[in-house]
């Protein structure tokens, strides 16, 4: 387990922080910039608790949540990176309060094949792709979100669809 609080990564690493095969990180208050993910959790029981944070400029996605493993983040900033900002996959989980995704060259936050996905109060804008991509399997509860100006569009939903809830969220000038 990994604890860290009031500190910065930032460098040319392949992932800023990550947690595998049980591994599980709590972090608050970090600005992480780096060449490759910024949080990775991946491999059964393996858990990212990320509090009051920022993860700016990733050459690759910001977040990535998959295979059996569960994030949750809260009052997260995600700005400019290459990719989209969070991926959560493969049979993973996830609790987003509060996060901001901004200005990702895919989309804000892709789902896929995962147990149960809850998006509570946050925000997607300007995203090259769509704010939020629903795709295959997925159990999802999205609630008081805003879509602002994503180019595509600001949710997608495709695949085999399990149960979706979206409500009292806004929509607003989607390209």
């Amino acid at each position: 387990s990994i604890n860290s609080k009031n500190d910065k990564i930032i460098g040319k690493s392949l992932i800023g922080m990550g947690m595998i095969e049980g591994g599980q990180g709590f972090i608050e208050n970090i600005n992480i910039e780096v060449n490759g993910i910024g949080l990775y959790a991946g491999g059964e029981g393996s858990l990212i608790s990320c509090n009051n944070s920022s993860i700016t400029n990733t050459q690759d996605f910001s977040v990535q949540i998959c295979d059996n493993s569960r994030a949750e983040l809260e009052n997260l900033t995600i700005k400019n990176c290459n990719k989209s900002g969070i991926i959560i996959k493969t049979n993973a989980k996830g609790k987003l309060t509060n996060v901001s995704v901004h200005e990702s060259n895919g989309c804000g936050c892709e789902i896929s094949n995962s147990k149960l996905v809850e998006i509570a109060k946050s925000e997607f804008n300007n995203n090259k792709a769509v704010g939020l991509l629903i795709d295959e399997n997925v159990k999802a509860i999205i609630s008081q979100c805003k879509f602002i100006q994503n180019e595509k569009s600001g949710i997608e939903i495709s695949g085999n669809l399990t149960d979706i809830i979206i409500q009292d969220s806004d929509f607003i000038e989607q390209n």
